[in-house]
């Protein structure tokens, strides 16, 4: 096939779907408004991960209190959670504080990550 010939049969092809497509109407201005995204990417939990709290990694900044043994957080609105870890926050006490940690909503708990200064 020489190179006229395949313009022609690419054009006459081109007409082709023009005109499907105008004949379609709406259809293909709804689809072409929500795009289907390319790739879909899933992440298997790696096994540490899995026995971990659901709850994401979050940032809380707060005063590290003492009540009763327990070590609590207590940010700016007054709010107090309790610390999981009180070896690492007892260093704290009485301190700004940033934690790292998952939140356990029901038990009011903060899961530390890390937990550091605040002032610094």
């Amino acid at each position: 096939m020489n190179s006229a010939h395949r313009s022609v049969v690419l054009g006459l092809a081109t007409c082709a779907l023009m005109i499907i497509a105008a004949s379609c109407g709406s259809a293909i201005t709804e689809v072409a408004a929500f795009p289907m995204p390319l790739l879909q990417v899933h992440r298997e939990p790696q096994p540490d991960q899995a026995q971990q709290d659901p709850a994401q990694l979050a940032f809380f900044t707060g005063t590290v209190v003492e009540r009763s043994g327990e070590y609590l957080l207590r940010d700016s609105s007054g709010q107090v959670y309790k610390l999981d870890d009180a070896t690492r926050a007892k260093r704290f006490e009485g301190k700004k504080v940033e934690v790292e940690g998952r939140l356990d909503e029901d038990a009011k708990m903060i899961h530390i990550e890390s937990i550091k200064d605040a002032r610094v």
